[in-house]
């Protein structure tokens, strides 16, 4: 602010009154000095007056720190006369400069590599006296363009009254825009169950999974407790991050955990959107330095990217446990030199109608693994000038393809005009797994693979094959999926798909052409340890469909479906004239080997299932018993050999060893039911969780309250039904959900009861597991007015369950026999449950 001088004069007048002709004297006074030049008032002679006495009251301008201030200062003389003559003399007072320069448009600033800076750009000093002062600024400091850290700069100013003011401005520059900021943990957070607002910083939250987490002690201390159901239970992360196109970055990162179990580190496009990068890594309880390199070859993310870390159900971990992070750290670096030329898509031997117009660009794509400026554009079509379509012959078509890097790709694609079409757009993209994939392709995968399933997996294509890792199925073929979209079935076309399979441990692996509700082809081959070339073929003949998915399913196919790794490559498909010959013998599933023990029965047709590519017309009851030489009777070990033939002649033959063994050395049994017996009288309830017995209607089924009544010397359960509804299960009384209720794969079990009714009926005993009430056994049982003691075999030959639901069901059994499902009152006595069977399993749980 610029000063305002206010100019008083102040007149100093010493008046000399005489009481005869006296006069009066005005003496000389000086102004006093300013930052003007001086002003001098010179001596006046004033008239003498004659007045009544009076004062003058004084003014006073208030004082400002703008300008001096002016005070009227009364001065009273009393003279011998009878008149008294008062008179005021003005004085001027200075006040001095005091108030500092100040500075606008210093602001701290994050700077990125690249970019310029001048200290200087925005910047201003203004001083309320002296006016603008930025040519005056003077700057201690110093910021180095070139080397990532954080810089203070000291701006000062001195105005003319000798007032300094002083600045600190901090610049932080960066190598990169991907930030990561307090990746050493050095600035310490409080512990909390979450921590989503802050947009900058380090958050955490669970998702379906609960956690705490916390900085301290120059780490991150993340206490998950429960895992969830999820990869993504437990999160802690960094959001709104930016990561250039273009750039290759190393990221790294120490762990350890109080118990080993997995972590995911993820990248995500936006929270919840597209992966960049997906890892999972085994903790120790060990400190390990990780690191990795990763270059974003899609779109800029800008300022919407996810980086997290992920602790909850990891391929079936549920391990909750104190994991701790330190030196997270991004560093972008040089980018590799490009040595890999681009990948052509599209570009297979083709066949076209003559007199039909030939497109060379039709269906062609490509994969860059740098190069994100390259274009479909930039592909060079030499040779289709040449060819005729009114002519039938064979033509070459050249395809060439360079990236920045100067790699080319160079393709020669052989194009048949002919007068009937023998291929098919229907093609399959890098099926010889060439190019490297480590995340899913985004839906719909067309020029890609895609993959995702309700199992846990993780699956990757590098080094020329794909592999699927299977931690587990899920109850359904689907839990594992891996494919490709869009793809077009065109009627009347015979397709012949081709791959290349093994496995770790033997197991099924199912492929799929599906569409939207529908599925044309389910055809299951059998993997083992050792690289095998299966083939399928499929006659088209139900209209020309689009929107076709091609997938290899891994999850639980049938049972026969060990959580492994499957290994996959050169999987292809080409239309083929005709379908050849049959000669790929049928399946049996089942056929594992097998522990029984003594005393019970072996039925060697038990849980067995049939499968054909061709000869949908196999059953169970084609299958042939070759050798039988089981007798459970006497403890020792045996065979069976299976054999069955399909319509083409096709033979499969499978060998089984059954061990009868003794009681003591057989498995103990997971599934143990709570008060079988009744004695304890433990409440019935209509909750499925109850730890006990459950008793709940459905469909229309009524019941009365759960009796405990007395009978047989002890205690029993006594059910009334008063309407059957109109399913089986209109009245239920089962338990499930129990402690350690696990079915486990060819289990067989010896179900016992005692039961009657007052009047005589059918029920069902039922085997299920309990997430999609899959029926695994069921046997309806006839019982009378009178106490008799059942025995039931109940059997999973479909695949092991962590949830089981064992019991009895009252409602309408039989729809075209509702005489045999009166409503009524049932007895049931000492329930009990015995394994008595189940498959040999040599192989070790996964971790």
């Amino acid at each position: 602010m610029k000063k305002v001088l206010i100019l008083a004069l102040f007149v100093f007048t010493s008046i000399m009154f005489v009481a005869c002709g006296g006069t009066t004297t005005l003496a000389p006074t000086t102004q006093a000095p300013t930052t003007n030049a001086p002003t001098t008032l010179a001596p006046t002679t004033q008239a003498p007056t004659t007045q009544a006495p009076t004062t003058q009251v004084p003014t006073t301008l208030a004082p400002t720190t703008q300008a001096p201030t002016t005070t009227q200062e009364p001065i009273t003389t009393t003279t011998t006369t009878e008149t008294t003559t008062t008179t005021t003399t003005t004085t001027t007072t200075t006040t001095s400069d005091t108030t500092a320069p100040v500075f606008f448009g210093i602001n701290d600033r994050v700077l990125f590599f690249g970019e310029s800076f001048n200290p200087m750009d925005g910047v201003m000093a203004v001083d309320d006296t002296d006016g603008l002062l930025t040519s005056e600024i003077t700057i201690d400091g110093t910021v180095d363009m070139e080397t990532q850290g954080v810089y203070v700069l000291t701006y000062s100013v001195t105005d003319s009254a000798g007032n300094t003011a002083t600045v600190e401005r901090t610049i932080t520059v960066y190598a990169s825009r991907w930030i990561i900021p307090n990746g050493e943990f050095s600035e310490d957070v409080a512990n909390a169950a979450e921590n989503r607002n802050d947009p900058v910083d380090w958050g955490w939250h669970g998702n379906t999974g609960t956690m705490t987490a916390e900085v301290s002690d120059g780490m991150a201390k993340i206490e998950i407790l429960t895992v969830g159901t999820v990869s993504y239970g437990t999160q802690f992360y960094l959001l709104n991050r930016t990561i250039e196109q273009g750039k290759t970055y190393r990221i790294s990162f120490r762990v350890r955990a109080d118990v080993p179990r997995p972590l995911q580190l993820v990248l995500e496009r936006g929270i919840g959107g597209t992966r960049m990068f997906d890892n999972i890594y085994d903790m120790t309880t060990e400190w390990q330095e990780i690191s990795f390199d990763y270059y974003q070859y899609a779109a800029t993310i800008d300022g919407n990217g996810k980086f997290a870390f992920f602790a909850g159900n990891i391929n079936g971990s549920e391990v909750a446990t104190t994991y701790y992070l330190d030196y997270v750290r991004v560093e972008e670096i040089p980018t590799p030199e490009d040595t890999e030329a681009p990948v052509l898509i599209g570009v297979d031997p083709v066949e076209v109608l003559v007199g039909t117009a030939f497109d060379p660009l039709a269906g062609v794509s490509f994969m860059e693994n740098q190069d994100y400026t390259l274009t479909i554009d930039d592909l060079v079509v030499t040779g289709a000038d040449l060819i005729d379509i009114n002519t039938i012959g064979e033509y070459t078509v050249t395809y060439s393809l360079t990236d920045a890097s100067g790699n080319t790709a160079l393709v020669d694609r052989t194009v048949k005009v002919v007068s009937e079409i023998m291929t098919s757009s229907f093609y399959v993209v890098n099926g010889d797994f060439a190019k490297d994939q480590l995340v899913p392709y985004p839906q719909p995968a067309m020029d890609g693979w895609g993959w995702h399933g309700s199992g846990s997996f993780r699956t990757w294509i590098q080094g020329g094959v794909s592999v699927i890792d299977v931690y587990d199925t899920w109850r359904l073929f689907y839990g594992t999926q891996f494919y490709q979209q869009n793809r077009v079935l065109t009627e009347g076309q015979i397709y012949q798909i081709t791959f290349r399979a093994k496995a770790d441990e033997p197991r099924l692996l199912q492929v799929q052409l599906e569409g939207s509700g529908f599925t044309t082809v389910a055809a299951v081959f059998e993997l083992t340890t050792e690289w095998q070339t299966f083939t399928y073929e499929y006659a088209h003949n139900v209209g020309t469909l689009s929107n076709i998915k091609f997938g290899f399913f891994a999850g639980n196919i049938h049972g026969v479906s060990a959580p492994t790794q499957v290994y996959l490559d050169d999987v292809d498909i080409n239309v083929i004239s005709e379908l050849s010959e049959d000669t790929t013998a049928p399946q049996i599933w089942g056929v594992e080997d097998y522990y029984i023990i003594e005393g019970n029965t072996f039925d060697p047709l038990m849980g067995l299932k049939v499968y054909d590519h061709v000869d949908k017309s196999l059953t169970k009851d084609d299958i042939v018993i070759v050798t039988n030489t089981v007798d459970t009777n006497t403890v020792g070990t045996y065979t069976v050999e299976y054999s069955l033939t399909d319509a083409s002649g096709n033979i499969a033959t499978y060998t089984r060893e059954v061990n009868v063994i003794t009681a003591a050395e057989a498995a103990l049994t997971r599934i143990n039911f709570i008060d079988g017996d009744f004695e304890a009288q433990v409440p019935i309830t209509a909750d499925d969780n109850n730890q006990g017995w459950t008793l709940k209607t459905s469909s229309g089924g009524v019941v009365n309250p759960a009796e405990f009544v007395a009978d047989r010397e002890g205690t029993v359960a006594k059910i009334t039904v008063t309407n059957v509804g109109t399913v089986p299960h209109g009245v239920q009384f089962h338990q499930l959900n129990q402690p350690g209720f696990i079915t486990e794969f060819g289990a067989m079990y010896k179900f016992t009861f005692w039961a009657k009714a007052d009047q005589a009926r059918d029920i069902a005993v039922q085997l299920q597991e309990n997430e999609g009430w899959l029926v695994l056994s069921n046997t309806t049982v006839s019982i009378t007015t009178e106490w008799t003691q059942y025995e039931v075999i109940l059997i999973n030959a479909e695949r092991s369950y962590p949830k089981a639901k064992i019991g009895f069901f009252f409602g309408l059994i039989d729809s075209l026999n509702p005489d045999n499902s009166p409503a009524t009152s049932i007895y049931i006595d000492d329930v009990t449950i015995e394994l008595i069977g189940y498959v040999k399993d040599d192989v070790a749980p996964r971790i």
